[in-house]
């Protein structure tokens, strides 16, 4: 019997059929057989989309993903916002949740101002979690905690530093742990790049170091605007913290000059000048477009240039306080230009006369007015030469026809010169001893940087080193116990101190990297000496005493972090480095250089695998926001940043090389953004800072 087999007919094309459209029986089924019910087609396949918009996941209803507004919203006329990213796989929402996870974490574990600093974070990110976060985390890794600084353990009792502590215990004062300073026990926040300490510290040139400078009318000295409480505020200043350090002029006689219109002592150059170095903090203080400082330092150039200056004391000082202020307002070139003047004046005037040397003897007050210039001319120059590091700054020799002056604190009375009674605030002079150290250093200085002759073998001589650091050594034995290390100590006392191991790390220096031992002990004691004096000016004295001549401890201490020895750990390096760079962030704005030292010494870290390029821009990004002068670039100051390289190669250890450099990573960085934005590069990976 022959079958009767239904017809089939061809399935629909794809580009004719629709999900849910294909049934399993024909229409014609149902017609031929009319008894038999056709059973329902599938269900229709629900369209799968990646992300949802956020009314639909609110309301869990279906969401069918279509842009810019999805056909539930349209239906129901409520705005289609969609707030992920459609990309987003499972793994990168999972890594999204634990990034929202660990800024909760972060928010509940913070002190309530840092919690605070966070959401502004989170506001400005604009809602991109991950942004915040790699913000947040940049923030605290740069940011410096004071009870997280490393402390070394005490030493060994047969190491060479627990000998230079028990031999010579003012030098090298036993460790007392961090949490013992009081100041450094309340810091339980973080103190960032430039932010100001949240405990009050010392009070240190509140008032007037002298009560005469409340009678001076400062625009009988200055053409300059200046309400003469602000100029008598910012002299007292210098006279309280920077004078002690280099002692440029007698303070005695200038305030008596100062207050009764004398000229022998007093100038209105020196006034300009004076009032152009110790009105850069005032930067801070002001909105205008052009900072009080360089008013005063235009004034006082023009004094300088246009007029006829005699050859005086005021006009020495003033030639000193110009280049300081030149120096570090980022003009190197007129810095030392000034400096060469200063010098050629002092020699006119016969000040640099050693003891071999004939000096007539001058009458009481100029015979205290030359000792005072003499040396702090030779003081100056010795600094300047130690930041250099090269001798060409003329054949300068100690004045020691001269006696090293003392810090007197008698008042003169105006008609006779006679005594009275004492009217200085700072009972503890530290210049006698600076003019002592700067003997020792200018040896040294002269022997290994002078441009004439090669390297002197003996300075790499054990036998000479150690010489010179017992010098060094016995003169910081002779200090008085006023100027030991203590609750009571001054701003320029500690300076004292940081300059003394300076002189240390710099004399052992080329045994270090020879490989001596012994000097490498020495100069790991001075390393750790010179970190716990840094810290305790941080906690202590800033930002209430302006000084900047504490500086050069940061730099030495941020090139021994970076110079990456096989026996410190990574976190110690990371911990110095901070400190240094939060040292110089208090600095800044009011010293402008501090900006190109900064770009030079992240230059070398990022040299170093310390930190990464990222995190060397946003540190310097962070400080350029500041209102500033405009620094003149090359600075063309020759100052030293990588102290090891310029053993061998200075022109690549100067501030201008390593900043320059500095700019070109971020140029270059500037670009590989670019081109990885539009796929062309992959994201660099950040350096494991937590290793060793």
């Amino acid at each position: 019997m022959e079958r009767r087999y239904k017809p089939l007919l061809p399935a629909a094309s794809s580009s004719q059929a629709r999900p849910g459209d294909i049934q399993r029986k024909d229409s014609t089924d149902t017609t031929s057989d009319p008894g038999r019910q056709d059973s329902p087609g599938p269900r229709r396949k629900r369209v799968q989309v990646k992300l949802a918009c956020d009314a639909c996941r609110a309301k869990k209803t279906a969401c069918d993903g279509q842009r810019p507004v999805c056909a539930p919203c349209s239906r129901r006329q409520l705005p289609c916002i969609f707030s992920g990213r459609p990309s987003d796989s499972p793994d990168e929402h999972s890594q999204s949740q634990s990034e929202v996870v660990e800024l909760l974490n972060l928010l509940r574990s913070s002190p309530g101002e840092d919690a605070l600093k966070m959401l502004d974070d989170i506001k400005t990110s604009g809602g991109d979690f991950k942004v915040a976060l790699a913000h947040i985390k940049e923030k605290r890794l740069l940011a410096l905690d004071y009870q997280q600084i490393h402390s070394p353990a005490l030493p060994d009792q047969d190491s060479i530093e627990f000998e230079l502590m028990a031999r010579h215990p003012i030098l090298y004062p036993a460790e007392i742990p961090l949490d013992r300073i009081p100041n450094v026990a309340g810091k339980h926040s973080r103190a960032g790049l430039g932010q100001q300490p949240v405990t009050a510290a010392r009070d240190v040139g509140s008032d007037l170091v002298d009560p005469r400078l409340a009678l001076v009318d400062f625009q009988t000295w200055t053409a300059i605007p200046i309400d003469s409480s602000d100029a008598a505020m910012a002299i007292s200043r210098y006279l309280d913290l920077d004078h002690d350090i280099l002692g440029l002029f007698d303070p005695e006689l200038f305030l008596q000059d100062l207050v009764w219109h004398g000229t022998e002592f007093c100038s209105p150059l020196l006034v300009n000048a004076l009032l152009g170095w110790t009105c850069l903090d005032a930067l801070l203080l002001t909105d205008s477009q052009e900072p009080p400082s360089s008013a005063f330092f235009a004034a006082a150039l023009d004094q300088w240039d246009s007029q006829p200056t005699p050859d005086s004391y005021p006009t020495l000082a003033a030639l000193q306080l110009l280049s300081l202020t030149a120096l570090f307002a980022g003009n190197g070139r007129k810095s030392r230009q000034l400096h060469l003047d200063a010098i050629d004046m002092g020699t006119r005037m016969r000040l640099m006369v050693n003891s071999a040397g004939v000096q007539e003897p001058l009458p009481g007050l100029d015979s205290r007015a030359a000792s005072q210039a003499a040396w702090g001319l030779f003081s100056y120059a010795t600094i300047y030469s130690l930041h250099s590091q090269r001798d060409d700054l003329r054949a300068l020799t100690p004045p020691s026809a001269l006696l090293i002056p003392a810090r007197s604190t008698e008042k003169l009375t105006p008609e006779l010169g006679a005594t009275a009674t004492p009217s200085t605030r700072v009972p503890f002079p530290t210049f006698p001893y600076l003019c002592q150290l700067w003997i020792l250093v200018r040896e040294v200085v002269h022997l290994r940087y002078r441009e004439e002759s090669p390297k002197a073998p003996i300075l790499y001589e054990e036998s000479y080193t150690q010489g010179t650091l017992q010098r060094l050594l016995s003169l910081g034995d002779q200090l008085p116990l006023s100027l030991a290390r203590g609750n009571k100590t001054t701003p320029s006392g500690m300076i004292l101190h940081i300059f003394f191991h300076v002189s240390i790390i710099m004399l052992v220096r080329p045994l270090v990297r020879d490989g001596n031992m012994a000097m490498q002990a020495v100069n790991r004691a001075s390393i750790n000496q010179l970190r716990r004096l840094i810290t305790t000016y941080l906690v202590e004295f800033t930002p209430n005493s302006p000084s900047c001549m504490w500086h050069i401890g940061c730099l030495y201490l941020a090139n021994d972090a970076l110079k990456g020895s096989e026996d410190r750990h990574m976190n110690t390096r990371l911990s110095d480095l901070r400190l240094c760079l939060s040292g110089y962030g208090d600095l800044y704005p009011r010293y402008p250089m501090i900006l190109i030292i900064l770009k030079g010494l992240l230059r070398i870290a990022v040299d170093k695998a310390l930190v990464t390029t990222k995190q060397a821009i946003d540190w310097v990004s962070q400080l350029e926001t500041r209102k500033v002068y405009l620094i003149l670039f090359p600075t063309e100051a020759g100052t030293v940043l990588d102290l090891d390289l310029a053993l061998d190669d200075r022109h690549r250890a100067d501030i201008d090389y390593l900043a320059q450099e500095f700019d070109a990573m971020v140029i270059f960085d500037e670009l590989i953004i670019d081109e990885a934005d539009d796929g062309t590069f992959s994201d660099w990976a950040f350096v494991n800072l937590g290793g060793s």
